[in-house]
């Protein structure tokens, strides 16, 4: 199971990094078409009104720590979907090995029994050592 999840939190963490680069590439080309394209510089209003309009210019440009936090959370993120991914795969392939072999999972279901008859004893021995005089379970 560790050999799944450990792949799967290698290829997450590849996915995460590529999809990072991929959203950066396309940050820097939406600001560069954003930059090159006419921009208005006033607002004319019915009235005769003419306002100007700030250049947005310098708040739009992709800054280093945005590229940053895209890296460190997409990177995060599919690491922690490709650990989980392997995890739940490697569990699946544990499930199909021990069900396959059918003395293996006799052996192993019956000492599940013995551990579960076992603690509700000691639950059960537990519970007579410590019952106060008077106090019980009201239904």
């Amino acid at each position: 199971m560790s050999v799944h999840a450990s792949v799967g939190s290698l290829l997450g963490l590849a996915l995460g990094i590529y999809l990072a680069y991929r959203i950066r590439t396309n940050r820097i080309a939406m600001f560069n078409a954003f930059k090159t394209a006419d921009q208005p510089v006033a607002l004319k209003f019915s009235g005769g009104r003419e306002e100007p309009i700030p250049d947005l210019t310098p708040i739009l440009r992709p800054s280093t720590l945005g590229d940053v936090a895209t890296y460190t959370l997409l990177g995060a993120g599919g690491l922690f979907f490709g650990g989980e991914t392997g995890l739940l795969t490697g569990t699946f392939r544990a499930r199909s090995k021990i069900g396959g072999d059918r003395e293996s999972r006799e052996r192993i279901q019956t000492a599940f029994r013995k551990f579960q008859a076992d603690a509700l004893r000691t639950q059960a021995n537990l519970l007579d050592q410590n019952k106060p005089s008077g106090s019980g379970f009201k239904l």
